[in-house]
């Protein structure tokens, strides 16, 4: 972080190629960032206001 803004991704590997920075598309995360307090939603899919949210679509986030 800098500025309150994540930064870009340094000296990542991974064998499977190119990795996303999956914070920095999680609304949750830049709730935080903005209100500088902890964000945490134990059942993203049972909050209608998130569950069409594509990051979590496309993460595979499921409730349990």
């Amino acid at each position: 972080m800098e500025a309150s803004q994540l930064q870009a991704t340094q000296g990542s590997y991974s064998p499977a190629g190119e990795r996303s920075n999956w914070l920095a598309e999680d609304p949750l995360v830049k709730e935080a960032i903005g209100s500088r307090e902890f964000q945490i939603l134990p059942n993203i899919l049972g909050d209608k206001d998130r569950a069409d949210v594509e990051h979590y679509k496309a993460s595979g986030i499921q409730a349990p």
